[in-house]
């Protein structure tokens, strides 16, 4: 038997190579850990700023929607009407205002334009879009015996058995009795379906026909053509200068398309006469001429919306100009989806700057502007 005689040496060198590949190893495992901690403390920063940036754009966004809201509701209630819509002037002028004790022109010189009060999509502040409907180029829920109303409802596909079983319930719940039509539903017929009892009052808003009718009784397009339409104020007349068309349309029993030489003959004179109505559609609606109305009445339905939302908030208002303690009153708000039309209408710009961002130039200037001297 043979034995292997070990230089002292490299017994010695052993333990010392065995040390510094524990060392390199060691080291190898803390360098990859201290890699996975970078890359996780990387990616949580970087989730961090992310949501930073979301939750600044989404506290942006809804700046951007109430000073909409509020710049509108001002010029709203500040300014004066012509027959479209709010007369857009350089130099602001108010309800009641004269020159020479003649009363101010509503068209010509002094006037930049007009934010028509048909629903028409405009541009407001960042993202924001918004319309604005004068309520008296809707129908009323609140007086659906009217010969409007079963139009309406023909227009978006119900046939005239479905109708003369819907427009009784209508009348029946927005009534001052609680006497029951034929085909109609009173406090009875509400409690065994288990639903709220009619207030036989007006409606509070458009949306509380869903509660009379039922959910399931239109369908879900239906609906979103039916809302759009609908006024819950008893109107005092119809106004075809601010009257939507799919409402004239409906009216006329005529399609959209065969209504825009009246679209382009109101945008420049009053319609409020059945000749001048028959000429341009071929159409004479029936209705009395005392009930045509001139101009946008003071009940106005608003809509705002931000690009890419799926949503829109409606709320109505009600001017007061002549009121001793407030000039307007929010009378109802909801939201509604968003009707694809209107998410794809190329948005109008009104002709003011309280709604365009300044240009670079136009802050540059502003900037180089010397102060004011407070003494002057």
């Amino acid at each position: 038997m043979s034995h292997r005689i070990v230089s002292p040496s490299l017994a010695a060198r052993r333990p010392l190579r065995c040390a510094k590949g524990f060392i390199l190893v060691a080291t190898l495992w803390i360098m990859a850990g201290l890699a996975l901690l970078a890359a996780y403390v990387d990616n949580a920063v970087t989730e961090d700023i992310e949501r930073a940036i979301k939750a600044r754009e989404a506290i942006q966004k809804e700046i951007d929607l109430l000073d909409t809201e509020n710049t509108l509701i001002y010029m709203l209630v500040t300014g004066r009407m012509g027959h479209r819509g709010l007369l857009i002037e350089p130099v602001q002028r108010f309800y009641g205002e004269s020159v020479d004790g003649a009363s101010l022109p509503l068209s010509g010189d002094g006037i930049d334009g007009v934010l028509q009060l048909a629903g028409q999509t405009y541009q407001g502040i960042g993202e924001t879009l918004f319309s604005v409907q004068d309520e008296s180029g809707l129908v009323s829920i609140s007086t659906p015996g009217t010969r409007l109303f079963p139009r309406v409802l023909a227009s978006i596909g119900l046939s005239e058995s479905e109708i003369s079983r819907l427009v009784p319930k209508i009348e029946d719940y927005v009534d001052h009795d609680r006497e029951m039509r034929m085909g109609g539903a009173e406090d009875y017929e509400y409690r065994l379906e288990k639903m709220p009892v009619p207030a036989n009052w007006m409606m509070t808003s458009p949306l509380e026909l869903q509660q009379v009718l039922g959910s399931d009784v239109l369908t879900p397009d239906q609906w979103q053509r039916l809302l759009p339409m609908l006024s819950m104020h008893q109107l005092m007349g119809y106004n075809f200068n601010t009257m939507r068309l799919d409402v004239i349309a409906a009216w006329l029993n005529v399609d959209e398309e065969s209504l825009q030489a009246l679209e382009e003959a109101r945008s420049w004179q009053s319609i409020n006469d059945p000749q001048q109505i028959a000429s341009l559609t071929g159409e004479t609606p029936d209705i009395d001429k005392m009930e045509y109305l001139r101009f946008p009445q003071r009940y106005l339905r608003i809509a705002i919306w931000s690009k890419g939302d799926r949503t829109q908030r409606f709320f109505g208002i009600r001017l007061r100009p002549l009121g001793d303690k407030v000039p307007w009153n929010t009378v109802y708000r909801y939201p509604q989806p968003l009707v694809p039309d209107e998410a794809y209408e190329t948005p109008r710009l009104v002709p003011t700057s309280l709604f365009q961002e300044a240009s670079p130039d136009e802050e540059d200037a502003n900037e180089d502007d010397p102060p004011e001297d407070p003494e002057q």
